[in-house]
């Protein structure tokens, strides 16, 4: 069963919204731990990712207790760091109590691989909280760069 699931997207001037439903209920702690260890591995760079939460915490201490849309929006800009995007990328994780879902906001210049990285991290988040393997991450973002 996954974690996470697309509602719909919404492509805007100046980003792209996810609108995703998640399992309410949090991953039992060894999970969450065995999905942080698999998508370290598989993205060393989200190490260095930091939240505007004003938590002190790294993103890589933070990522085994938060919530599942929150960690695909660090993967997302991770996938599109990796692919070639700008430095000024950015992402906002809201939860929309209206509607029981989430919003993921990514501010990137391109679309169409903002789309693709989402995709590709619906995908790992799946394999990493699963018993799944990742999809071959170099093929995939060689994929990425070239929508660039």
């Amino acid at each position: 069963m996954s974690r996470v699931r697309l509602r719909c997207v919404r492509v805007l001037g100046d980003r792209v919204d996810l609108v995703l439903e998640a399992d309410p209920d949090p991953a039992p702690r060894e999970v969450a731990e065995r999905a942080a260890t698999r998508l370290l591995a598989w993205l060393p760079g989200l190490e260095a990712h930091r939240c505007s939460t004003g938590d002190a915490r790294t993103f890589a201490e933070e990522m085994r207790d938060t919530e599942t849309p929150h960690l695909l929006e660090h993967v997302v800009l991770e996938l599109l760091r990796r692919a070639g995007s700008c430095d000024g990328i950015r992402g906002e994780t809201v939860w929309r109590k209206g509607d029981d879902a989430y919003l993921v906001s990514i501010f990137d210049d391109d679309d169409a691989l903002c789309m693709r990285a989402a995709r590709l991290a619906l995908q790992l988040i799946d394999a990493a909280f699963g018993d799944g393997c990742a999809p071959d991450l170099d093929a995939e973002i060689a994929r990425m760069v070239a929508l660039r």
